[in-house]
């Protein structure tokens, strides 16, 4: 079933602007909080929120020969004061956070330290241009910020950074022609999409000692984008990944509730 116009324009204007990432990565306070059992706090997911914004916002509108030509949607963000208003709202979320628990400012600091990292120019070369570099910058500073925002155990660190692995890998996939006309050295450019499906498969495997719930649905994107498929489907389905993993545990949550109700 195909959605109506409005509906498509108001969520690539979302997907564009940044505004649609920025509000699913609030769901990764709601399922870390779950996995933890610690009582989930609203002001974590609101920093989480206001952090992510920024970051990829920025990125979208740098405007990179690459972006440009794997998301040319993106090429109106250019006219926008976007940089600035993403400065904003990043020393907004500083200021909540310092409000809220001083001890977690590191957690918000090392993503925006990261995306200045991720687009430098060190002797006229960028980190995202070195193999598996983009990967692992993404993924080790979302990994630090979303579970130390929580705490917890180790294992909640290596989660999210997994994740990440398996969902900014994904996210190459659907940019491979342009970052390879760049010269950009992605996971997907240099191993072709079916050894790196084979890779993500892998990575899928090991969350399943953390969380069968999320290697679930792990599964299922990677399977789903075996294929290629269009740009909109990996923004809705994999940025949109611990939106899917919640509605499965509150599904799973009123089931055992149910059931149980028969029981007795």
């Amino acid at each position: 079933m195909k959605l109506p116009p409005l509906a498509v324009r108001l969520f690539r204007f979302s997907s564009v602007s940044a505004l649609w990432i920025s509000l699913m990565s609030v769901f990764w306070i709601v399922l870390l909080s779950r996995l933890t059992g610690y009582p989930y706090d609203p002001v974590a997911s609101v920093i989480l929120g206001l952090v992510t914004w920024p970051v990829y916002a920025a990125d979208h509108a740098g405007g990179s020969k690459e972006d440009l030509m794997n998301n040319p949607g993106r090429a109106w963000l250019a006219k926008y004061p976007v940089k600035k208003l993403a400065a904003l709202v990043y020393i907004a979320a500083l200021i909540i956070t310092a409000w809220w628990d001083a001890t977690k400012l590191p957690c918000v600091l090392v993503v925006g330290l990261a995306g200045a990292a991720y687009t430098a120019r060190i002797r006229g070369i960028r980190p995202k241009d070195i193999l598996g570099m983009k990967t692992l910058i993404v993924a080790s500073s979302t990994a630090i910020c979303r579970a130390g925002l929580v705490g917890g155990a180790w294992w909640l660190y290596v989660l999210v950074f997994l994740v990440m692995v398996i969902d900014t890998i994904l996210c190459d996939m659907r940019d491979i022609k342009g970052d390879a006309a760049e010269g950009v050295r992605t996971i997907p450019v240099m191993l072709g999409r079916g050894r790196t499906l084979a890779l993500l498969a892998a990575v899928d495997v090991i969350i399943f000692t953390l969380s069968p719930i999320v290697v679930m649905v792990g599964a299922g994107l990677i399977i789903y984008f075996r294929k290629e498929r269009c740009s909109l489907s990996y923004d809705l389905l994999v940025d949109g990944w611990m939106l899917w993993v919640v509605m499965l545990l509150l599904l799973e949550s009123a089931l055992v509730t149910f059931f149980q109700g028969i029981s007795y």
